[in-house]
């Protein structure tokens, strides 16, 4: 409840409720476990003020109720505007709501004690999870026959109990739906239909008894147009309880037609889609629970990863064990990279971290970056592959404020070239709650291929003199002997592909060779525009060489062999937006801030400033 006395002096108190219990859990200080917000299955605009039933109106004390059906929120911060007309509310799940008096009426007129509760307008200013930690992140597909302007969505589950869906250019929640209790894996289908979402989990003690291993999959009930705010409902189409603990990864393959989910109790449960998510397969070699998962492109395969560290392959079919597929599958295309351990990833691993300290990692859409999700609150970018042992060089990102539990990335379309775009990076933060979308700005630009560094001096084009190149035979495969596989057990199920593994010094020529001519085509590029005097105003052929070439010069990179462990030239990621709200462990960190010129129409310009992992906003 809150109390407005004389209009003026504000005191919010805790609502009744029970005893809040604390627990500290990974990477972060202890927090209240709080109640659930208000149940929803699509936005609303948030309850008005409902007037007490004991309201005191006496002397102009004002007694508003927050509490609606299900919903005891409580209140952590409170802040009236210069004007008295507006009221910002934080509460403890993690939402900042506004009331609005009226026109013409003010909290400082004592008349504002007789407002009804239907003449106040409200609104849900922030929202997210509220509790524990957040583990679940999916991507929505681009659909390829939507119309133009069509919204990215994508989704986030916690251990609050509620599926999110957020849209991406409206930077708002569009969809809230109560689960039955935590989840921590989610993914779309190829075609973005389906959602599955896999549930259980465990902070210290505590679980989610009866709900581990339980797996639904929702279908997106859509209009026809699929334009943003179009609006939709979820249904559910299927429900699989096979493996014994919660659900850590739920992937579909690249076709759609098989659902793999990996569980703590050590196995990948394989289940038809066709046959109504039918058991099909099983893969229990693992010694520990399932980390992450990946299907081959052809979606025959899978690569996975267990917290005792292990790679494995498997049969995507039948869940038999694939004993050769180091070797097998060396040269073999991914749908995704998403383990944490393998060939390309052992970049991101310093000399000083154990096996626990990267939760995530994801490639880039374009194939050129890796995004990884480490524990010490940061979001790291390397290129893609990032092989050089002991740490490759990276770009870090800063912002969360406890261990960051996964990224992805989001292409919003093509280049000229037809390489995909590497347009946004999306971040969750475990007990920070968050969710951080990043924009790569570089993306925008004419972005540089990722596997060339350009040194500070020269101009006109590039030189061989301008690239920073690792030589062939400084690559060294894991040996996989038995003081490693003590230390690192990963290392011996690591196979570099061909060209790294077995160099060809003969195949070194035809890349410098690819090179030269992106260069040329790059001094052309660069003299056409200048000539023009507006740069890029007539040159999209010139462009389209430039990328073609480039294209080619990543393929003969790839037949050779050669390598480049520099940090990445085509990220710029900016903070653009971010989702959540400090109410689980702050209070008074809601304010407002208001320009002290005002608009042509005498209106002020407002602002609402909050805490947010571990920002300012």
């Amino acid at each position: 409840s809150i109390s407005v006395e004389g209009g003026l002096n504000m005191a919010s108190n805790v609502s009744a409720g029970p005893a809040v219990a604390t627990k500290t859990t990974k990477g972060g200080p202890a927090k209240g476990k709080g109640p659930p917000p208000a149940k929803a299955a699509a936005p609303a605009p948030a309850q008005p003020f409902k007037k007490g039933p004991a309201a005191d109106t006496e002397g102009g004390v004002q007694e508003h109720d927050l509490a609606s059906a299900g919903s005891t929120p409580s209140i952590r911060a409170v802040a009236l505007s210069e004007d008295f007309t507006r009221l910002l509310v934080g509460t403890q799940t993690c939402e900042i709501l506004e009331y609005v008096l009226p026109d013409h009426m003010s909290f400082a007129d004592p008349d504002a004690a007789a407002v009804k509760s239907s003449s106040l307008s409200s609104s849900q200013v922030v929202g997210g999870h509220f509790k524990d930690e957040v583990w679940g992140l999916a991507v929505r597909p681009r659909v390829p026959n939507a119309a133009n302007g069509a919204d990215t969505e994508y989704c986030t589950v916690g251990d609050d109990g509620y599926l999110r869906v957020w849209s991406l250019q409206q930077h708002k929640q569009v969809c809230c739906v109560e689960l039955p209790g935590m989840a921590r894996a989610c993914d779309y289908s190829p075609d973005g239909n389906y959602l599955a979402v896999g549930f259980g989990g465990r902070v210290g003690k505590t679980s989610a008894p009866g709900l581990d291993g339980l797996v639904k999959v929702f279908r997106f009930n859509r209009s026809s147009s699929d334009k943003p705010g179009a609006p939709f409902t979820l249904t559910q189409v299927g429900e699989i309880k096979d493996a014994k603990q919660w659900i850590s990864v739920v992937r579909f393959s690249p076709d759609g037609s098989t659902l793999a989910v990996g569980s703590r109790d050590n196995s990948i449960y394989l289940y038809s889609v066709m046959h109504q998510y039918t058991r099909k397969g099983k893969f229990s070699k693992h010694n520990s629970g399932i980390n992450q998962l990946d299907f081959t492109l052809d979606g025959k395969y899978l690569q996975s990863n267990c917290s005792s560290y292990e790679i494995l392959f498997s049969d995507a079919n039948t869940g038999a064990q694939v004993t050769d597929g180091a070797t097998r599958l060396m040269d073999a295309q991914w749908a995704s990279w998403t383990c944490t351990l393998g060939w390309p990833v052992i970049g991101t691993w310093s000399g000083s971290m154990d096996g626990t300290d990267i939760n995530a990692v994801h490639q880039s859409h374009s194939g050129r970056l890796l995004a990884t999700a480490d524990d010490f609150g940061k979001v790291n970018v390397f290129r893609f592959p990032a092989v050089k042992e002991g740490g490759a060089e990276h770009d870090k990102y800063s912002g969360h404020s406890s261990h960051v539990t996964s990224v992805r990335w989001v292409s919003l379309g093509t280049d000229r070239a037809g390489v995909p775009s590497d347009d946004y990076l999306l971040s969750i933060g475990g007990e920070d709650k968050c969710v951080f979308q990043w924009r790569n700005r570089d993306s925008e630009a004419d972005a540089k291929p990722s596997y060339i560094k350009q040194s500070s001096a020269g101009s006109g084009g590039l030189s061989s003199s301008a690239v920073h190149l690792e030589g062939m035979d400084e690559f060294q495969a894991p040996s996989g002997g038995d003081e490693f596989t003590a230390v690192k057990p990963w290392l011996g199920a690591i196979v570099a592909p061909t060209a790294w593994a077995k160099p060809d010094p003969s195949k070194a020529d035809p890349f410098f060779a690819a090179l030269g001519e992106m260069s040329t085509h790059h001094r052309r590029l660069a003299e056409e525009g200048t000539m023009l005097g507006t740069p890029g105003e007539k040159v999209p052929g010139v462009y389209a060489d430039v990328q073609r070439a480039a294209l080619n010069v990543l393929k003969k990179l790839c037949e050779s062999g050669v390598t480049n462990a520099s940090a990445p030239d085509s990220d710029e990621l900016e903070l653009e937006w971010v989702h959540g709200y400090r109410g689980f462990d702050c209070r008074n960190n809601v304010f407002y801030v208001e320009s002290k010129v005002p608009k042509k129409d005498g209106s002020v310009s407002r602002s609402a400033l909050f805490f947010a992992a571990g920002l300012g906003i």
